[in-house]
């Protein structure tokens, strides 16, 4: 992730602004009930965005996940090597953007830092769990309601899914909170900056 986080330092710091963006993206487009797509064995996903903009100009937006380190979408019971991917382009059915400060955005590129280290697993480490860690991490105070996911009865708290965060999200909008998208069908995320060296 390092090579995704160091493309900020190439924007002067002084009075840059900076947003960072959760997506979700349900396991069955046009049904957020659902949560797991049998068809194609996947839990969904989500990923979080990160912008920053110059004073004098120069954008950098990065869009990363989490994700196993196998072909696989969903996975078994332990825990797998985990990568960052750039999600750019990837769609998503919710969203929720805020404008943070400079010490906040800072924080949440520490925290993609550190929590890219963690092994990947679907009940205890997911994608959900890593894009609330980063998004909270920078102020976002988001919490989503916890389900079981299927094959983990044994897990009694129930796990961070991305039709939690997609409900979550959902609700904050319902309430009038703002820069909030949903989309039951879909819509796709923004570009990438992509790694630098």
């Amino acid at each position: 992730s390092k090579k995704y986080i160091d493309c900020f330092g190439s924007i002067p710091d002084a009075g840059a602004t900076y947003v960072i963006t959760i997506a979700t993206d349900i396991p069955v487009d046009g049904d957020p009930s659902k949560l797991f797509n049998w068809s194609d064995n996947t839990p969904g996903h989500c990923y979080i965005e990160l912008y920053k903009a110059g004073k004098g100009g120069g954008i950098i937006s990065q869009n990363i996940g989490f994700y196993p380190n196998t072909s696989w979408k969903a996975v078994g019971g332990g825990n797998i090597t985990s990568k960052i991917v750039d999600d750019e382009g990837h769609e998503y059915n919710a969203r929720y953007s805020i404008s943070v400060s400079a010490s906040h955005f800072q924080a949440a590129l520490a925290a993609a830092q550190n929590y890219s280290n963690n092994d990947y697993n679907i009940a205890t480490f997911n994608c959900t769990d890593f894009a609330l860690g980063v998004f909270n991490a920078a102020g976002g105070n988001l919490s989503v309601p916890k389900y079981q996911i299927p094959g983990y009865p044994n897990r009694t708290t129930g796990s961070n899914t991305p039709q939690g965060l997609y409900n979550a999200i959902s609700s904050l909008g319902a309430a009038g909170k703002k820069n909030i998208q949903t989309n039951h069908n879909k819509a796709y995320g923004g570009g990438s900056h992509g790694p630098c060296n």
